[in-house]
Protein backbone atom coordinates (compact mmCIF):
# COMPACT_ATOMS: atom_id res chain seq x y z
CA UNK A 1 0.00 0.00 0.00
CA UNK A 2 2.95 2.31 0.54
CA UNK A 3 3.19 3.11 -3.19
CA UNK A 4 0.15 5.43 -2.87
CA UNK A 5 1.29 6.98 0.40
CA UNK A 6 2.26 10.64 0.90
CA UNK A 7 0.12 12.04 -1.91
CA UNK A 8 -0.56 15.08 0.26
CA UNK A 9 2.29 15.56 2.69
CA UNK A 10 0.64 18.60 4.29
CA UNK A 11 -2.14 16.50 5.88
CA UNK A 12 -1.73 14.52 9.13
CA UNK A 13 -0.15 11.07 8.80
CA UNK A 14 -3.31 9.19 9.78
CA UNK A 15 -5.26 11.07 7.10
CA UNK A 16 -2.65 10.09 4.49
CA UNK A 17 -2.94 6.44 5.49
CA UNK A 18 -6.74 6.63 5.53
CA UNK A 19 -6.78 8.17 2.05
CA UNK A 20 -4.31 5.59 0.72
CA UNK A 21 -6.47 2.67 1.86
CA UNK A 22 -9.68 4.39 0.75
CA UNK A 23 -8.16 4.90 -2.72
CA UNK A 24 -7.37 1.17 -2.95
CA UNK A 25 -10.98 0.33 -2.08
CA UNK A 26 -12.50 2.80 -4.55
CA UNK A 27 -10.21 1.62 -7.35
CA UNK A 28 -11.17 -2.01 -6.77
CA UNK A 29 -7.67 -3.12 -5.74
CA UNK A 30 -9.26 -3.97 -2.39
CA UNK A 31 -12.65 -5.63 -2.86
CA UNK A 32 -15.60 -6.21 -0.48
CA UNK A 33 -14.66 -9.09 1.81
CA UNK A 34 -10.89 -8.68 1.37
CA UNK A 35 -8.86 -8.76 4.56
CA UNK A 36 -6.48 -5.84 4.97
CA UNK A 37 -3.01 -6.19 6.58
CA UNK A 38 -2.77 -6.13 10.36
CA UNK A 39 -2.01 -2.93 12.25
CA UNK A 40 1.54 -4.16 12.83
CA UNK A 41 2.04 -4.80 9.11
CA UNK A 42 0.63 -1.39 8.20
CA UNK A 43 2.80 0.23 10.83
CA UNK A 44 5.92 -1.28 9.25
CA UNK A 45 4.75 -0.59 5.70
CA UNK A 46 4.10 3.10 6.34
CA UNK A 47 6.85 3.51 8.96
CA UNK A 48 4.53 5.23 11.43
CA UNK A 49 3.33 4.59 14.97
CA UNK A 50 0.70 1.99 15.87
CA UNK A 51 -1.51 4.80 17.19
CA UNK A 52 -1.42 6.55 13.81
CA UNK A 53 -2.42 3.37 11.98
CA UNK A 54 -5.21 2.67 14.46
CA UNK A 55 -6.62 6.17 14.04
CA UNK A 56 -6.66 5.76 10.24
CA UNK A 57 -8.46 2.41 10.55
CA UNK A 58 -11.01 3.88 12.96
CA UNK A 59 -11.80 6.62 10.42
CA UNK A 60 -12.38 4.05 7.68
CA UNK A 61 -14.60 1.94 9.94
CA UNK A 62 -16.63 5.02 10.90
CA UNK A 63 -17.12 5.86 7.20
CA UNK A 64 -18.21 2.26 6.39
CA UNK A 65 -15.17 1.42 4.24
CA UNK A 66 -13.88 -1.20 6.66
CA UNK A 67 -15.40 -3.51 9.26
CA UNK A 68 -13.60 -5.07 12.23
CA UNK A 69 -14.42 -8.67 13.12
CA UNK A 70 -13.34 -9.59 16.62
CA UNK A 71 -10.63 -12.25 16.59
CA UNK A 72 -10.51 -12.35 12.77
CA UNK A 73 -9.13 -9.02 11.59
CA UNK A 74 -10.30 -6.06 9.52
CA UNK A 75 -12.09 -6.45 6.19
CA UNK A 76 -13.37 -4.26 3.38
CA UNK A 77 -17.04 -3.62 4.10
CA UNK A 78 -19.96 -4.43 1.79
CA UNK A 79 -21.95 -1.39 2.88
CA UNK A 80 -20.93 0.83 -0.04
CA UNK A 81 -21.75 -1.93 -2.52
CA UNK A 82 -25.19 -2.34 -0.91
CA UNK A 83 -25.80 1.39 -1.20
CA UNK A 84 -24.83 1.42 -4.89
CA UNK A 85 -27.09 -1.51 -5.86
CA UNK A 86 -30.45 -0.43 -7.26
CA UNK A 87 -31.30 -3.54 -9.28
CA UNK A 88 -33.10 -6.49 -7.72
CA UNK A 89 -31.47 -9.92 -7.54
CA UNK A 90 -32.80 -13.09 -5.98
CA UNK A 91 -30.80 -14.31 -3.00
CA UNK A 92 -31.26 -17.89 -4.18
CA UNK A 93 -30.13 -17.07 -7.73
CA UNK A 94 -27.00 -15.23 -6.60
CA UNK A 95 -26.00 -18.13 -4.36
CA UNK A 96 -26.76 -20.70 -7.06
CA UNK A 97 -24.52 -18.79 -9.49
CA UNK A 98 -21.71 -19.21 -6.95
CA UNK A 99 -22.35 -22.93 -6.50
CA UNK A 100 -23.92 -22.58 -3.06
CA UNK A 101 -27.02 -24.41 -1.81
CA UNK A 102 -29.68 -22.30 -0.11
CA UNK A 103 -32.73 -22.97 2.00
CA UNK A 104 -34.98 -20.79 4.14
CA UNK A 105 -36.32 -21.67 7.58
CA UNK A 106 -39.67 -19.96 8.13
CA UNK A 107 -39.91 -18.39 11.59
CA UNK A 108 -43.21 -16.51 11.34
CA UNK A 109 -46.00 -15.78 8.84
CA UNK A 110 -48.86 -13.59 10.02
CA UNK A 111 -50.80 -10.40 9.32
CA UNK A 112 -49.53 -7.45 11.36
CA UNK A 113 -50.42 -3.76 11.63
CA UNK A 114 -48.41 -1.75 9.12
CA UNK A 115 -46.35 1.28 10.10
CA UNK A 116 -47.30 4.66 8.65
CA UNK A 117 -44.31 4.47 6.32
CA UNK A 118 -45.41 1.03 5.09
CA UNK A 119 -48.96 2.28 4.56
CA UNK A 120 -47.62 5.07 2.35
CA UNK A 121 -45.39 2.63 0.47
CA UNK A 122 -48.22 0.17 -0.19
CA UNK A 123 -50.77 3.00 -0.71
CA UNK A 124 -53.16 1.59 1.89
CA UNK A 125 -55.09 3.23 4.72
CA UNK A 126 -53.40 3.95 8.05
CA UNK A 127 -53.84 1.06 10.45
CA UNK A 128 -54.12 -1.53 7.66
CA UNK A 129 -52.59 -4.96 8.12
CA UNK A 130 -49.82 -6.38 5.94
CA UNK A 131 -48.35 -9.85 5.62
CA UNK A 132 -45.19 -10.36 7.68
CA UNK A 133 -42.85 -13.24 6.79
CA UNK A 134 -39.75 -13.89 8.90
CA UNK A 135 -37.16 -16.33 7.59
CA UNK A 136 -33.61 -17.46 8.31
CA UNK A 137 -31.72 -17.86 5.03
CA UNK A 138 -29.02 -20.54 5.06
CA UNK A 139 -26.10 -20.92 2.66
CA UNK A 140 -24.59 -24.42 2.56
CA UNK A 141 -26.30 -25.07 5.90
CA UNK A 142 -24.92 -21.94 7.61
CA UNK A 143 -27.47 -19.31 8.82
CA UNK A 144 -26.41 -16.13 7.00
CA UNK A 145 -29.42 -13.80 6.84
CA UNK A 146 -32.34 -13.14 9.16
CA UNK A 147 -34.95 -11.39 7.05
CA UNK A 148 -38.36 -9.87 7.67
CA UNK A 149 -40.57 -9.30 4.64
CA UNK A 150 -43.66 -7.11 4.63
CA UNK A 151 -46.07 -7.55 1.71
CA UNK A 152 -49.31 -5.92 0.55
CA UNK A 153 -52.40 -7.49 2.21
CA UNK A 154 -53.44 -8.89 -1.19
CA UNK A 155 -50.60 -11.40 -0.78
CA UNK A 156 -52.06 -12.91 2.42
CA UNK A 157 -52.38 -16.33 0.73
CA UNK A 158 -48.58 -16.50 0.58
CA UNK A 159 -48.57 -17.64 4.21
CA UNK A 160 -49.98 -20.97 3.03
CA UNK A 161 -47.22 -21.49 0.44
CA UNK A 162 -43.91 -23.33 0.76
CA UNK A 163 -41.54 -20.48 1.58
CA UNK A 164 -38.39 -22.55 2.05
CA UNK A 165 -37.17 -21.64 -1.44
CA UNK A 166 -37.05 -18.45 -3.50
CA UNK A 167 -39.96 -16.13 -2.73
CA UNK A 168 -39.20 -14.17 -5.90
CA UNK A 169 -39.59 -17.28 -8.05
CA UNK A 170 -42.88 -18.03 -6.30
CA UNK A 171 -44.14 -14.48 -6.89
CA UNK A 172 -43.24 -14.66 -10.56
CA UNK A 173 -44.51 -18.16 -11.33
CA UNK A 174 -47.73 -18.23 -9.28
CA UNK A 175 -48.65 -14.58 -8.78
CA UNK A 176 -47.18 -13.17 -12.02
CA UNK A 177 -45.39 -10.44 -10.10
CA UNK A 178 -41.83 -9.59 -11.10
CA UNK A 179 -39.73 -7.67 -8.52
CA UNK A 180 -37.71 -5.33 -10.73
CA UNK A 181 -36.54 -2.17 -8.97
CA UNK A 182 -35.33 -0.99 -5.59
CA UNK A 183 -36.57 2.20 -4.05
CA UNK A 184 -35.63 3.08 -0.49
CA UNK A 185 -32.34 1.36 0.38
CA UNK A 186 -30.94 1.95 3.88
CA UNK A 187 -27.76 0.16 4.96
CA UNK A 188 -25.72 0.14 8.16
CA UNK A 189 -23.59 -1.86 10.58
CA UNK A 190 -24.71 -2.63 14.15
CA UNK A 191 -23.99 -5.04 16.98
CA UNK A 192 -26.22 -8.10 16.78
CA UNK A 193 -29.03 -8.27 19.33
CA UNK A 194 -30.39 -11.27 21.21
CA UNK A 195 -32.87 -12.22 18.48
CA UNK A 196 -30.30 -12.04 15.69
CA UNK A 197 -27.67 -14.01 17.58
CA UNK A 198 -30.23 -16.72 18.34
CA UNK A 199 -31.45 -17.18 14.77
CA UNK A 200 -28.05 -16.70 13.13
CA UNK A 201 -26.29 -18.85 15.76
CA UNK A 202 -23.64 -16.22 16.57
CA UNK A 203 -22.05 -14.80 19.68
CA UNK A 204 -23.50 -11.58 21.06
CA UNK A 205 -21.88 -8.23 20.22
CA UNK A 206 -20.75 -9.46 16.78
CA UNK A 207 -21.13 -6.90 14.00
CA UNK A 208 -23.93 -7.49 11.47
CA UNK A 209 -24.92 -5.70 8.29
CA UNK A 210 -28.43 -4.24 8.22
CA UNK A 211 -30.38 -3.52 5.06
CA UNK A 212 -33.89 -2.12 4.62
CA UNK A 213 -35.14 -2.11 1.03
CA UNK A 214 -38.44 -1.30 -0.65
CA UNK A 215 -38.96 -3.21 -3.91
CA UNK A 216 -41.25 -2.42 -6.87
CA UNK A 217 -42.40 -4.58 -9.78
CA UNK A 218 -41.81 -3.84 -13.46
CA UNK A 219 -45.00 -1.72 -13.56
CA UNK A 220 -43.84 0.46 -10.68
CA UNK A 221 -46.23 -1.06 -8.12
CA UNK A 222 -44.89 -1.84 -4.62
CA UNK A 223 -44.07 -5.52 -3.97
CA UNK A 224 -42.51 -5.73 -0.54
CA UNK A 225 -40.33 -4.12 2.10
CA UNK A 226 -37.56 -6.32 3.43
CA UNK A 227 -35.40 -5.88 6.52
CA UNK A 228 -32.26 -8.01 6.50
CA UNK A 229 -29.69 -8.77 9.18
CA UNK A 230 -26.62 -10.22 7.45
CA UNK A 231 -23.83 -11.91 9.41
CA UNK A 232 -20.31 -10.88 8.39
CA UNK A 233 -18.29 -12.85 10.94
CA UNK A 234 -17.64 -15.57 8.36
CA UNK A 235 -15.57 -13.78 5.66
CA UNK A 236 -15.55 -16.87 3.43
CA UNK A 237 -19.34 -16.65 2.95
CA UNK A 238 -20.38 -13.04 3.53
CA UNK A 239 -19.39 -12.02 -0.02
CA UNK A 240 -22.44 -13.85 -1.44
CA UNK A 241 -24.62 -10.76 -1.77
CA UNK A 242 -22.47 -8.89 -4.28
CA UNK A 243 -23.83 -9.60 -7.75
Amino acid sequence: MADVFFENENSPLYIQIRDAIEKRIKSGKLKPGDKIPSEVSLQKSFNVSRVTVRKAIEELVKNNYLIKLQGKGTYVSQVLEFEKKKSVSSFSRLCKMQGKATIAKVVRTEMVTATRQQCRFFNIADGSRVLCIERVRKVDGLPVVFETNYLHPSFESLKHEDLSGSMYELLQEKYHVCPARRGLNEVGIIDAGKKETEFLEMNEKVHVLTSRVQVYDNRGDPVHEVLQIVRVDRPEVFRYYID
